[in-house]
């Protein structure tokens, strides 16, 4: 019938959705510099797209001008070491956490305890990546301390508002 060809027709559609996103899903890995904590962090696309954040607190954290980041949801990252992890949480919505060994910042916990929970793995964490790290953005410029690399990346004051 009409109805079955639809129905099956929209499941075909759903399953070549579903295919396609696992075909561009990749695992990027990392790891402080003593080994104590590493992680592991599913991601789609074609490449990694990695934010620049120029606050002042990543500026002062980083001794550096910006860190550079890569966003995963906290369902998406596997941890081992996690619970030696310290943390520093200057902001309320921003806890950093470093490796109690060897000092060196991983990650971001970006509004921990909420539903939308993630991380901001630092790109210096990285230990492999299947895919090109290419410029995602730019967030936070209004307090940035040089002046902005022209690489095409959107640029935003503060924070992207979310669609």
């Amino acid at each position: 019938s009409v109805d079955d060809e639809d129905e099956m027709a929209t499941r075909l559609h759903a399953l070549r959705g579903h295919l396609a996103a696992a075909d561009n899903a990749f695992t990027v890995k990392g790891s402080c510099i003593c080994g104590t904590v590493t992680y592991s962090a599913e991601q789609s696309g074609s490449a990694l797209k990695i934010i620049y954040c120029h606050c002042t607190d990543c500026q002062e954290a980083h001794t550096a001008p910006y860190a550079s980041v890569f966003i995963a949801p906290k369902s998406a990252v596997q941890w081992t070491g996690r619970d030696t992890m310290l943390s520093y949480n200057r902001r309320g919505s921003n806890a950093r956490l470093f490796c109690k060994e060897c000092g060196v910042h991983m990650a971001s916990n970006l509004r921990p305890g909420t539903p939308r929970e993630s991380f901001g793995l630092f790109q210096s964490t990285i230990t492999s990546c299947p895919r090109p790290q290419t410029p995602g953005m730019h967030i936070m410029t209004k307090e940035a301390a040089v002046p902005l690399p022209n690489d095409g990346a959107p640029r935003f004051e503060g924070f992207p508002q979310r669609k």
